[in-house]
C-alpha cells in the first residue's frame, strides 16, 4: 500500500471465502489495518462474523486492499456508498460511523494523564493486574478481579450521580407499556414451557425447593409480611361463591398432593 497515510475506504476480504469482505474508512489507513490486526489478535473485534471466522481460518487468510483514495470531507458519504452496494458480509452495521470529529486532549491534559499512569505503574500490584489482563483471553476473564476492585466512590461522587438523576426513570426500568407487552409475550403459546410435561420427578423437586425457601428465615419473613398484607388487604371484604369454591378446591389438592408424599419424599 504505497499511500498508506492517506485517507480513503479500505476492504478486507478473505482468500478463502472472497464473497465475504469487510468495508471501512478511515483518515490513516496505515494505521486502521494496524487496529484491526490487533483486535483480531486480541479476540476483541466489534464485528463478531470477522472475529469468528480469524478465529477459525486465521489472520493470513485476510487482505487488505484500498478501494478509494478520497478527501476527509466526503470519506463517510464514501463509505456508505460502497456499503449499499456491495452489502458486505462481515460489516455488522451497516451505517457508515462518523469517528472523525473526536475531541483532542490538550498538552497540559496529556501531562497529567502521562504522569498518573506512571504513577499507577510504580505499583507493583497494579502492574500483576495489567500483566494478568492481558495475557490472558478475553472469554476466560471471568472469576479475574477487576482493577476497580476495592476502590470506593466519594460521598461527593456519589452525590453528584444522584442529583444528575433526579427526575429520570432508572436506567433498568421498563415503561408500563413495554411491562405489560412483555407479560403478554410469556402467556399462553408464547411460553416457551407452555404445553411442557412436568413429570413427578419434577414436581418433587419443586416441592423440595418451595419447602426449604419457607423453612429459611427468610422465607418466613417474607411469608409473614405476604400474610399480613393479605389481611389488611382483605379484612372484612365479602368473598364472593366462585372465589370460596376455587380457595377450596385448591386446599383439597394441596392436601392431596402432601397425602401422597409429595412434599415428605422431596
Amino acid at each position: 500500500m504505497e499511500r498508506g497515510n492517506n485517507c480513503g475506504v479500505y476492504m478486507i476480504f478473505s482468500t478463502i471465502k472472497p464473497d465475504r469482505f469487510y468495508i471501512g474508512s478511515s483518515v490513516n489507513l496505515r494505521k486502521r489495518l494496524s487496529t484491526h490486526k490487533a483486535l483480531l489478535k486480541n479476540n476483541n473485534h466489534s464485528s463478531v462474523k470477522l472475529q469468528y471466522h480469524v478465529n477459525k481460518y486465521g489472520l493470513e487468510d485476510l487482505s487488505f486492499s484500498v478501494v478509494e483514495y478520497c478527501d476527509k470531507s466526503i470519506l463517510i458519504s464514501k463509505e456508505q456508498l460502497y456499503i449499499d452496494i456491495f452489502n458486505p458480509w462481515f460489516n455488522i452495521n451497516k451505517t457508515a460511523k462518523v469517528n472523525l470529529c473526536k475531541k483532542k486532549n490538550t498538552e497540559e491534559q496529556n501531562r497529567a494523564l502521562s504522569d498518573r499512569m506512571k504513577k499507577l505503574w510504580e505499583d507493583p500490584s497494579y502492574r500483576e493486574k495489567q500483566r494478568i489482563s492481558r495475557s490472558v483471553p478475553r472469554p476466560e476473564r471471568r472469576g479475574i478481579p477487576s482493577h476497580r476492585k476495592g476502590k470506593h466512590l466519594t460521598e461527593e461522587h456519589k452525590r453528584n450521580i444522584s442529583e444528575s438523576r433526579i427526575g429520570k426513570p432508572h436506567p433498568f426500568t421498563l415503561s408500563p407499556n413495554a411491562t405489560i407487552a412483555k407479560r403478554e409475550k410469556w402467556l399462553g403459546s408464547g411460553n416457551p414451557n407452555f404445553g411442557g410435561i412436568t413429570n413427578e420427578k419434577h414436581l418433587n423437586n419443586i416441592a423440595k425447593a418451595a419447602r426449604e425457601w419457607y423453612e429459611s428465615p427468610q422465607g418466613q419473613e417474607q411469608f409473614k409480611r405476604m400474610w399480613q398484607l393479605s389481611k389488611e388487604i382483605n379484612t372484612g371484604k365479602p368473598c364472593k361463591p366462585e372465589t370460596r369454591a376455587k380457595i377450596g378446591a385448591k386446599a383439597r389438592e394441596r392436601a392431596k398432593f402432601k397425602k401422597q408424599g409429595g412434599l415428605s419424599n422431596g
